[in-house]
């Protein structure tokens, strides 16, 4: 809501979103696959635009601020690893240090925290992920303490564990069949 309230697009296939508590100029960077970097310096890469950038001047800095970088569409994202850092570009305030970053991909959302800031003008490693059109979005290495949120998909939680009654092998398998692939069915 903080993201889309500042005019970020939370609509998008997928979002990297930093939200902080103080007046810092805090911003978010992300390497991309080919090496080039999304930031304020460079607003778009992998397939990614950052659309908003906020706190860059002491006199307009809010306690709620946010940046965000968002995909429109996974067709336009490079496939390889993506690592995502936070710089404290300006430290005005020692009070409510600390940041979030939450990831949306596909509508599966995942949210990190830290509970310190980066010292003035040091830029720190939060996550790494990546994405293949074969294999999806998986986050690799994590410097944070992180969660994911739960969504329901198919009339079940994600990131929930589900008991289940009874396994099987599809009915392609079964009596001495043997045709097609077999496949694990979890009921």
């Amino acid at each position: 809501a903080r993201v889309k309230s500042k005019g970020g697009n939370v609509d998008g296939d997928a979002r990297i979103s930093l939200s902080w508590f103080n007046t810092d100029d805090l911003d978010i960077h992300m390497e991309t696959p080919r090496r080039g970097r999304v930031f304020y310096g460079c607003k778009n890469g992998g397939g990614f635009s950052l659309d908003v950038d906020m706190n860059v001047g002491a006199a307009s800095a809010k306690t709620d601020a946010v940046e965000n970088i968002s995909a429109k569409s996974v067709g336009e994202i490079d496939e390889g690893e993506y690592t995502v850092y936070v710089n404290n570009y300006s430290r005005r305030n020692a009070k409510n240090t600390g940041f979030d970053i939450e990831i949306d991909f596909l509508g599966e959302v995942f949210n990190f925290s830290s509970s310190t800031s980066p010292k003035n003008g040091v830029t720190v490693k939060c996550l790494t992920f990546e994405y293949s059109k074969d294999s999806g979005f998986t986050i690799k290495d994590v410097e944070m303490v992180g969660s994911g949120v739960s969504t329901e998909v198919w009339g079940l939680s994600t990131n929930n564990y589900i008991n289940v009654g009874s396994v099987m092998y599809s009915p392609n398998f079964w009596d001495e069949n043997q045709v097609g692939n077999r496949h694990v069915l979890f009921m």
